[in-house]
């Protein structure tokens, strides 16, 4: 089975690494399965969680599914990657503050842009909009 996935860096750096110990220990896990026991998940061909898996299974030749997910936007795909990891059990302390201050940070930049897109940002945007007895039947989009 051939995969042609992308590992983008972005997404990468989100994930704390694993301790060599954890790297081994899930190595000798695959080995000993002789397969890939969770499919690598995708978003538009990029990884977004199975990077490990994808390395190991690489370097011994071992096949592995994928499964893609659907997000909105990139951002989406980031917000994802940070809870997916804020659920996982390996996570130092340290690394749990470090995802969250991420995870923050990315929800600020997103209604920003949400906002800007809504035209938010504007001087005075209150004053630019009527009442209207009509609903919005479509989102918003930049």
């Amino acid at each position: 089975m051939t995969h042609k996935l992308e590992v983008d860096k972005e997404f990468m750096k989100l994930i704390p690494p694993l301790l060599e110990e954890e790297y081994r220990q899930l190595e000798q896990n695959i080995l000993a399965k002789g397969k890939c026991l969770n499919a690598l998940l995708l978003w538009d061909g990029k990884i977004v969680d199975g990077h490990n898996r994808f390395y190991i299974c690489i370097a011994h030749g071992i096949e592995f599914e994928v499964k893609e997910m659907e997000f909105e936007s990139r951002e989406e795909a980031k917000l994802w990657i940070l809870e997916n990891q804020l659920g996982r059990r390996n996570l130092t302390d340290a690394a749990r503050i470090e995802l969250a201050l991420r995870k923050e940070k990315l929800l600020k930049d997103m209604a920003r842009e949400r906002q800007r897109c809504a035209g938010g940002d504007k001087p005075r945007a209150g004053a630019l909009f009527t009442k209207s007895s009509t609903t919005a039947k479509e989102s918003i989009n930049c």
